[in-house]
Formats: C-alpha cells, structure tokens, sequence
C-alpha cells in the first residue's frame, strides 16, 4: 500500500506529550479506533505539523506545545490501519464543566468536550467503525475483521482461503491478540503461542519475536488485531515454507488444510487414517513424495469453522 493512496480523518484526546524518545511525537486516544483495551503506552505515536515558519531540522525552530488532554485532530496517512496518525490541528475546548453546570448535552460547548460516541460508518472502511469501537470484541466481531481485512487487503484472498484463515484462528486462539499458551514450557512458565497464530517464542521458532520487531518497526503494539493480521499477510507474502501451494488452493478444504499444515503446524495426531481431511486437489493431498499427511491436531474443528465462516460471510451453502 502506497502511503496517501487511502485517506482517514480522525479526532481524539492527546494523553501523552513529551515521552517521544526520537522526537516531537505525541500519542492521542482517537475517537471509535482506540478502546478501553488499548493501554496508553501501546497507542502509536502521531507525528504534530508545525507551521513551515520553523526550521524543520536538527532541533531549529518551533517545538508543538501540545497538552495532556488536548483534542486534537488529523488524519492517518495508512488508512484503515490506524497506525501512523498524523496531527494537523487542535480543538479548543473548556478543560472540564464548571462545577455550577450539568452536562446534560444542551450546552454546545460543554458537549464539544466530551469524546464522541458516534460510529462512523464508510462504504471504503477496511475495519467496520462499529467493531473498532468495541473495547471488547466478541469472536463474531473479530471474524468480521479478519474477513474485512483479507479481503480488501488483496483479490489474492479469496473468500475460501480467507475461511480457511479464520477456521485455523479459531482454533489456535478464538482470534485472541492476547492468547498466551497456557502450557508450561522449561525456563518459560507458560506456553511458547502468542497471539491469534500463536506463534512460537524462543523456544518455538522465535516468530513471536518477528512479530514483536514487525510491530516495533510500524511504532505499535505487538498485541493489536489489525496488527497481527498484517503480520499473517507479511509472512505468508515473505516466507515460502508458510505459504506453499495457500494461494493457489481453490476450496475451503484445501485452503485450510493447506494453512493449517504450512502456516500454523500444528502436532501431529496420529498417521494417516480415514480421519485425516482428504481435500482432492493436487495443491494439499500429499507431501514429501507423494505421501500422505499424518493427522494434524484439531483439523476437523478447523474445517468446521472455516465453513460456518464461509457461509456466513457469502451467504452461500
């Protein structure tokens, strides 16, 4: 995605000002993106215009005065992601009500401090407003992020290798962001998983890692949704072994039995039985010459859910 190509305007609270370790970024709560689960210290910085008076380099000139409390607005210049905010303004507003007044929204300039509640809607949002403005989404929520987030991300995604995406999370981690494996691992004390792949840390792999640098390369949090999505998307974009034959499977079966075996890996059940998922087509029947797949864990859960997930999304039997 090129930068600019998609435009999002955005108004929120500034709640960190001068904690930037490289420079004049401020952090800002915005309004329906950042819920109540999203700490402070996890928000992207926002990059603050100043006016071209300034030197613009090298510490010369002016410096953004922005305060904690501060409504601010701007837009991001990476779109639907919401993760490289830009401020181009701020809003001026009485800092709290006078204690002789009520809130009670006749007053137009007490209700301009309040953080708006409403849910934007677009025809062009990536990520439905509405679920971004849940502090806790329910699975159904998070399956409608994963869905609108393959599939506008790239035709690649097809709706029967995005249910078999979804079909896999489920099981991994209910498409939790914050699943940790609760498996006791030596010198870990929990599980090697993390995340809605649950992918392996140090003693797994170290992907977990990648995706702790991924998210530290673009300023987020690694444990963000939308963030590990992305992540998904770059690995199976950058590393042959986890893709294999994904993007060219044609139907659900195959598309999540094809993740399941290169992407997510999971243990084997048991050698090749009338229970292992036989999906007919050359991409995933076989492996290593021609010989069958051993059972992998959970795959007829997988399968389940990739196809309730299709039908749901496409409305189609």
């Amino acid at each position: 995605m090129s930068m600019g190509n998609i435009f999002r305007w955005f108004f929120g609270t500034a709640v960190e000002t001068n904690t930037d370790p490289v420079g004049e970024r401020i952090k800002v709560r915005c309004d329906g993106v950042h819920g109540d689960e999203i700490s402070d210290a996890d928000l992207p910085y926002a990059q603050v215009i100043l006016p071209t008076t300034g030197g613009g380099t090298s510490g010369i000139g002016e410096n953004q005065q922005v305060l904690p409390g501060a409504r601010v607005t701007g837009f991001f210049i990476d779109g639907d992601l919401c993760q490289l905010p830009i401020v181009i303004g701020i809003l001026p507003h009485v800092a709290k009500p006078p204690e002789n007044k009520v809130d009670d929204g006749s007053d137009p300039v007490l209700t301009s401090i309040r953080p708006s509640t409403r849910v934007f809607q677009s025809e062009n949002n990536t990520i439905t407003e509405a679920v971004r403005a849940t502090s806790s989404p329910t699975l159904d929520e998070r399956k409608k992020i994963c869905w609108e987030f393959f599939s506008k991300k790239s035709s690649i995604y097809t709706p029967q290798r995005i249910a078999g995406i979804i079909g896999n999370l489920i099981v991994e981690s209910n498409i939790d962001p914050k699943k940790h494996q609760d498996v006791k691992v030596i010198g870990d004390g929990k599980g090697s998983g993390r995340g809605i792949a649950q992918w392996g840390s140090k003693s797994d792999g170290n992907r977990w890692q990648d995706c702790i640098a991924f998210a530290r390369s673009m300023g987020v949090s690694e444990y963000g949704l939308v963030l590990q999505l992305q992540f998904i998307h770059h690995e199976l974009q950058t590393k042959p072994y986890h893709c294999r034959n994904f993007y060219k499977t044609v139907s659900v079966a195959a598309a999540t039995m094809s993740f399941c075996r290169h992407y997510e890996g999971p243990r084997d059940e048991g050698t090749p039985n009338n229970t292992t998922i036989s999906v007919n087509e050359n991409t995933e029947d076989t492996w290593k010459g021609g010989n069958p797949w051993n059972t992998k864990e959970g795959e007829q859960e997988r399968l389940k859910n990739a196809e309730a997930a299709y039908r749901e999304f496409t409305e189609s039997p």
